[in-house]
C-alpha cells in the first residue's frame, strides 16, 4: 500500500507500525540507498502512496522527489521533512503535496495516507460522485485522476447540452 523513503531505520519501522494499525501494509527504504533502489522498491511494490523525506539541502532531495513523481505520477506523494518553508522556497511545486514538518504527529500523517490509499482505491469511472468529493483537495486530485474524471463527465455534459 505505502513505500517510506524515510531516513533512519527506526523512523520506518515506527511509521510502519502506525500503518498497520490503519490496516496498511508498508516496506520503505533510506533515501541515501540511492534513486536506483528507490525506483526498485516502488517497481516491486506498486504502492499506491509514497512517503518521501526531503533533506537539506532542498535543492538535491526535491530534484529526486521531483523526478519520484513524475516516474511513479499514478501514486500519491506525501512529503516530510527538517523545515517546510525552506523546502517550499527551494521547491515551490512541493505546494501541490502533503507536507508534515518535524517532529510531525504520527496520527496526522497516517491519516493522510490512509485518505489517500482509499482515495486511490476508488474507481473513479465507476464512483463519479465520490470522484466530486475530492476535487476540493488538491493535493488529493491527481491530475490522472481528473482527467479520468473529466473524461467520464463529458458525455454527461453532453447528453444534457442535447435536450436543451
Amino acid at each position: 500500500d505505502v513505500a517510506l523513503i524515510l531516513w533512519n531505520e527506526d523512523v520506518i519501522q515506527l511509521v510502519s507500525l502506525v500503518l498497520l494499525h490503519h490496516h496498511l501494509k508498508s516496506s520503505g527504504i533510506e533515501p541515501g540507498e540511492g534513486a536506483d533502489r528507490i525506483e526498485n522498491l516502488i517497481v516491486s511494490r506498486r504502492p499506491r502512496v509514497v512517503v518521501f523525506d526531503l533533506d537539506p539541502p532542498y535543492d538535491r532531495s526535491a530534484e529526486v522527489a521531483r523526478y519520484l513523481l513524475n516516474r511513479f505520477s499514478d501514486c500519491g506523494f506525501v512529503m516530510t521533512c527538517a523545515g517546510s518553508a525552506p523546502a517550499r522556497r527551494t521547491a515551490p511545486w512541493l505546494v501541490g503535496h502533503p507536507m508534515f514538518q518535524k517532529p510531525y504527529e504520527m496520527d496526522e500523517i497516517a491519516n493522510t495516507i490512509c485518505l489517500m490509499v482509499r482515495r486511490r482505491s476508488i474507481s473513479i469511472t465507476d464512483d463519479v460522485e465520490g470522484a466530486k468529493a475530492w476535487e476540493g483537495t488538491p493535493w488529493l486530485w491527481s491530475r490522472p485522476i481528473r482527467s479520468v474524471f473529466l473524461r467520464t463527465r463529458q458525455p454527461e455534459q453532453q447528453a444534457r447540452n442535447a435536450k436543451h
